[in-house]
């Protein structure tokens, strides 16, 4: 990979941490108490990106304040549409 492919990718994983943690500030803080769900979201994150052909930008997961099992709550996909100001709600069971 030449010196802008790391540059790329430098920048693709700080745009990913900053969407992580604009989504969901209080579980980005204590995502190390709770990795198993940081991971699960960042396939997701992956695998609607890679399905929707759209940027990994325009995908965020975050907590599904409507669906829970118990205590669990399910997660909430959402995808962007920056050039219409639109979003696209999605969701995961628990």
């Amino acid at each position: 990979m030449h010196r802008s492919g790391h540059a790329d990718q430098a920048e693709r994983a700080l745009s990913a941490v900053r969407r992580a943690r604009d989504a969901d500030p209080e579980g980005f803080a204590n995502r190390h108490q709770d990795w198993h769900t940081w991971q699960w979201r960042a396939q997701l994150d992956r695998t609607l990106a890679t399905t929707l052909d759209v940027p990994l930008e325009q995908i965020s997961v975050i907590d599904d304040p409507q669906r829970l099992s118990g205590a669990v709550p399910g997660d909430l996909l959402i995808v962007t549409d920056p050039a219409h100001h639109r979003y696209c709600g999605l969701f995961t069971c628990p």
